[in-house]
């Protein structure tokens, strides 16, 4: 089969169903997403280091989504502060169209509206609103932008919504697609960076810093050299060694999701353009097989085709 490349893939993405897909089922299928790649990440992850003999400050899954109201909250844990874990508080607000008065409606909201109560404190927060596209009005202000010769990205752009990063310790970012996958990509690569930037600030404090692997080697798996890391993170308290590993195995987590979740846009833009493909392919095939003129041997070679792209469909479709 064809490998697509990357701008392919991008191309292709983009006439996928869900482009015109009502707001419930695309609502509905960013929450599966977000439930596939978050839920689980108290088992798999965090309870292996704060809720065992030594500490037991985590001995739950801080998840809860709110599938009437599109909303869902999930907390990553930090480090240990007098007895109390603190977290990452992660909020994902889901809405039909967005423009810069909904965004800033929505994000006054997550602020003050919380699913969910750790029992800890929260350091930092990531507030998201997830668009599925803009608002008629800002579609053809960005549109009028454009035709001016203006960059679609350029901040002057009245279009353009930009994330920001508060004093007080929140994130704010709009992410709008029209394709589930890509929002649940440019999460998870924001979460990934997040956590890479303060594991390597805690590391550059205790002058451990030569511990963390390059960035792009963090894209992969583990962000910290484990061997290495064995004897030279003694050095540091307990509590401090156990964050140290969390944030690891959670970046090496993040990192397999976004390679997970971008094996599935790619298989959908192969579904895609193999049925695109199938419809010219079949037609004439067909055509010949039902020619009265087409030998015995010709008519075998055109079913063994038509079967073998049969074939191929059905293993795309798994």
């Amino acid at each position: 089969m064809q490998v697509l490349k990357r701008n392919q893939t991008r191309e292709l993405t983009r006439k996928i169903s869900f482009r015109k897909a009502p707001f419930s089922v695309y609502a509905e299928r960013v929450m599966e997403l977000c439930a596939n790649y978050f839920s689980p990440m108290h088992k798999e992850v965090f309870r292996h280091y704060w809720h065992t003999s030594d500490f037991s400050l985590m001995p739950r899954s801080y998840y809860l989504s709110n599938h009437e109201e599109n909303t869902l909250e999930f907390y990553i844990p930090t480090k240990e502060s007098v007895g109390r874990l603190q977290y990452y508080r992660i909020c994902i607000k889901i809405v039909p169209e967005i423009d810069h008065v909904v965004f800033e409606t929505e994000i006054r909201s997550m602020k003050h509206n919380h699913l969910i109560t750790p029992n800890g404190m929260i350091d930092s927060e990531l507030l998201i609103v997830v668009g599925q596209h803009l608002t008629e009005s800002l579609q053809e202000t960005g549109r009028k932008w454009r035709e001016a010769g203006s960059k679609r990205l350029d901040p002057r752009n009245p279009a353009f919504i930009r994330g920001r990063k508060t004093y007080d310790g929140y994130f704010e970012m709009p992410v709008i697609s029209k394709i589930p996958e890509r929002c649940l990509k440019r999460i998870l690569v924001l979460m990934s960076k997040f956590m890479v930037k303060r594991e390597k600030k805690f590391l550059e404090a205790w002058n451990l810093d030569e511990l963390m692997m390059p960035f792009y080697d963090c894209n992969v798996g583990e962000s910290i050299y484990y061997i290495q890391s064995i004897d030279r993170l003694s050095q540091i308290n307990s509590s401090m060694e156990i964050m140290v590993r969390c944030f690891s195995r959670t970046i090496k987590w993040l990192n397999q999701r976004i390679v997970l979740n971008a094996r599935e846009v790619g298989k959908q833009a192969s579904i895609f353009m193999f049925n695109k493909k199938k419809k010219e392919i079949l037609a004439p095939l067909y055509d010949l097989l039902r020619n009265p003129a087409s030998t015995k041997d010709e008519r075998d070679l055109i079913m063994l085709t038509i079967k073998q792209i049969r074939k191929t469909e059905s293993c795309l479709n798994r």
